[in-house]
């Protein structure tokens, strides 16, 4: 029966699961422990039981799961019980061992009068005892230790008379062996205590199944201690301390006994470089560390060497996306670790990459149900303790690695061999044989051949290149020391045919995002490369540009055509922006690949070709009397890189005010140009052109000669034959009346000929008073030739 237990006194999660933890846990992580339960079981605070499968990693839920939330932090070893950490004192569950079930017993939670801040619970391999390490005592700045009896027929925890004892100082961390033997007190320096005034120690401490009294003794592991942390298989205990230097030390934990001993192996950080957290994984191959007083610290990550336990910061250092120390829940008898996403509604089991210490989250195990988000407490059921003399165990011992094309290789997949037994294991060798032996190979970090030390473990990676399709098989078989045959995993994968030849472009790169430059600048050429990264021909169609500002963009291809496998063409593009501000377009390659048309998007950012505004001394608003020059004294400044002409258009004058401005103002690359803009505007002293009025004579008697004409062409009408009749020289003298008389008439009803003229003056032309916007719109072309959007200037007139 074991359990490993570890808690940390300062901890920041580096997932949603931190916000599950209270402030009076001294040092957090999963607990396994061995009970009596026929399955693996996992119990969430959250609520949910699950079983798990230690060769896949996946989880499963029970029948009835969820129950309801609980704070319990381990479990005890007959499987009875789930104890957890209250507001000074302590919770009970008890828990059903056929189906998991759990629920918190009527009178929980239970106290002495001595539980203060408790942050560790600690169990005995006889189930009769739990101690409990409390933060805080009667004697400020010490810690403290108590035991309760477990009454399992009246459901509660009975505190044991004389069991309660003061610590040298506040509790850092703590911890426990496999076999639930012997658990760990890691104390600060306490300067009330000469002994440690400015040193750290580390208690060992074992519970007494006769009479549940704690006994222990002291190492003096030197220097300020400030981190704790320990493998999760219960293979060594991790210090971190420092005073003038950071230091990370390990202490391994004796397999037979449950005692620290042994070599400690001690890591300096350098001066001033102080440890502030620090964590393991479920392999034991690496340390992660953050740095005291560090604002947002990376996350190191040290490698230890299997045979003399010192540590290497690796070349993948630091951990990716990590701002704290790793927390992830360690399964205790296989190689996962487990992890809730960041909504904390998912739970996903992760291996531990050998090679550089990541976190590779493993395929098919991420589990979404209700209550699987909590702290773990893990179970082992009776049959997996450790054994005696040497032996080792592959986990998983059978490996799938799926279907993968013939002539490509599987993402690697991990087997961890530990040593299981309570003497060295000596690894003489690793090989794969079996009917594909050639399609599987292996990496590892176990370096036959080599002595594992009881408990400690090592990583074989192994990939999968078939060379033809169907089932592939091998058999991984490790040599060494052990009784029996070889201990050997056996290792499937499926070979599937390509797929028919298809081409596939590559575009590198997929996007374009110019540089600022000025309006009506241009850039210079960006190249992007089409490559047919298939294995056949790829035929390209068309080559489109479109977008939101397609001509702010140029430039050409030799795209078009068909292309072998690996051949490819380049599009290359300017930005010659006509417009200020976010430019864009796209580009679209048309083909026979399956997911054409692809699409580059190109993106640009243009300044003001120029600033317009008033010259030194100048003003963009005048006021003047009307019949006055108002003048504005302005200015271009170019933006950097433009060169050219602008010409200007004036409008918005008021009544009788007339704009100038100049015809074209040259511009060169960041020059102010000042330029001078008038409005004219009109008064009294203008004087319109004189209006001539002409005089009509007998302009009031029009219709007399009317009547005159009348009575004569009434007398001819009536004498027409006489007339006829008149001698030659009368007729002559009638005619010439008659021609003078029609003159006569004529001219009056003309109402012209001769007379004088008068000259009548209209109103002066009077610019208004009033304010009006004088707008200046400017012209300009780009260095492409293409005209540019350009902002108008406004001015303001005022006319008094």
């Amino acid at each position: 029966m074991a359990r490993q237990a570890v808690h940390r006194l300062v901890q920041e999660r580096s997932n949603a699961l931190r916000a599950l933890l209270f402030a009076g846990v001294i040092l957090v992580a999963a607990f396994p422990a061995f009970a009596q339960f026929q399955q693996p079981f996992v119990f969430s605070t959250s609520g949910a039981v699950m079983t798990r499968n230690d060769q896949t990693g996946v989880l499963t839920t029970v029948a009835g799961s969820p129950y309801s939330a609980a704070d319990f932090q381990t479990l005890d070893v007959q499987g009875r019980f789930l104890f957890g950490l209250g507001t000074n004192s302590i919770r009970m569950y008890q828990v059903n061992s056929t189906t998991g079930a759990f629920s918190e017993v009527p009178n929980s939670p239970f106290a002495s009068g001595n539980t203060n801040q408790p942050g560790f619970i600690a169990v005995e391999p006889s189930g009769q005892y739990i101690a409990v390490v409390n933060r805080a005592s009667p004697v400020q700045g010490e810690g403290s230790i108590e035991t309760f009896r477990i009454d399992s027929a009246n459901l509660a925890l009975v505190p044991v008379p004389g069991s309660f004892q003061e610590l040298d100082s506040t509790v850092i961390g703590a911890g426990i062996d496999h076999l639930n033997r012997h658990f760990y007190v890691f104390l600060a320096p306490n300067p009330n205590i000469p002994a440690i005034q400015m040193d750290s120690e580390l208690n060992n401490y074992a519970i007494d199944p006769q009479t549940g009294l704690v006994n222990g003794n002291t190492f003096l592991v030197g220097t300020e201690g400030r981190c704790f942390a320990m493998d999760p298989a219960g293979r060594f205990l991790i210090l971190g301390m420092g005073r003038l230097e950071g230091i990370v030390g390990i202490l391994p934990i004796a397999a037979d006994t449950g005692v620290p001993g042994g070599t400690f192996a001690q890591t300096s950080l350098g001066f001033g470089s102080f440890p502030n957290a620090i964590a393991t994984e479920v392999t034991g191959s690496f340390v992660y560390l953050t740095y005291l007083n560090s604002t947002t610290p990376p996350v190191h990550i040290f490698a230890i060497d299997p045979q003399t336990q010192l540590l290497t910061e690796t070349a993948s250092s630091p951990l990716p996306g990590f701002s704290s120390v790793p927390a992830l829940m360690a399964d205790p008898t296989g190689p996962f670790m487990y992890e809730s996403d960041a909504t904390g509604t998912t739970v996903q089991a992760f291996m531990t990459d050998p090679l550089t210490g990541y976190f590779n989250a493993v395929a098919g195990t991420a589990i979404s149900a209700p209550g699987v988000n909590g702290f773990f407490v893990f179970s082992i059921p009776p049959g997996q303790q450790k054994v005696v003399g040497p032996q080792e165990s592959l986990s998983p011992s059978t490996l799938s690695l799926g279907s993968i094309t013939v002539g490509t290789t599987s993402p690697a997949q991990p087997i961890l061999l530990t040593s299981t037994g309570d003497q060295a294991l000596s690894l003489n060798a690793i090989s794969i044989t079996g009917a594909n032996a050639s399609e599987f190979n292996e990496t590892d970090n176990c370096q036959a051949p080599t002595v594992l030390q009881p408990s400690k473990a090592c990583t074989i990676m192994v990939v999968f290149t078939p060379s033809g399709t169907g089932t592939r098989q091998a058999v991984l078989t490790i040599t060494d020391n052990a009784p029996g045959p070889p201990q050997t995993a056996h290792l499937s994968g499926m070979g599937v045919a390509p797929p028919p030849p298809q081409p596939a472009v590559t575009l590198i790169p997929g996007t374009l995002t110019f540089p600022t430059i000025s309006q009506g600048t241009t850039s210079g050429s960006m190249t992007v490369t089409v490559t047919n990264s298939g294995n056949a021909t790829l035929h390209i169609t068309s080559v489109v540009v479109g977008g939101n500002n397609p001509k702010d963009f140029s430039g050409g291809n030799n795209c078009v055509g068909a292309f072998a496998a690996k051949a490819g063409c380049t599009i290359n593009v300017t930005f010659a922006p006509l417009a200020a501000g976010e430019r864009s377009e796209t580009i679209s390659v048309t083909d026979d690949a399956a997911d054409s048309p692809q699409v580059i998007n190109a993106s640009g950012n243009a300044n003001p070709a120029f600033v317009a505004g008033a010259a030194p001394g100048g003003s963009m608003s005048a006021s003047v009397a009307a019949g006055q020059l108002a003048k504005y004294q302005l200015q271009l400044t170019p933006g950097a890189g433009y060169t050219g002409s602008v010409s200007f258009a004036c409008s918005g004058a008021p009544l009788g005010a007339v704009c100038h401005a100049p015809a074209s103002v040259p511009l060169t690359n960041g020059t102010p140009a000042p330029f001078t803009v008038t409005v004219s505007t009109s008064g009294g002293v203008v004087v319109p052109p004189a209006i001539r009025v002409r005089f009509k004579p007998f302009g009031e008697l029009r219709w007399l000669p009317l009547l005159v004409l009348a009575a004569i062409l009434l007398m001819m009408l009536l004498y027409r034959t006489g007339f006829e009749r008149m001698a030659y020289a009368k007729r002559m003298v009638l005619s010439s009346a008659l021609i003078a008389m029609f003159a006569f008439a004529g001219l009056n009803m003309a109402g012209c000929g001769g007379g004088s003229a008068a000259v009548l003056a209209p109103p002066p032309i009077i610019t208004p008073p009033g304010t009006s916007t004088i707008v200046i719109t400017p012209t300009a072309m780009s260095s492409t030739g293409q005209p540019l959007q350009l902002q108008p200037i406004q001015l303001t007139l005022k006319v008094n």
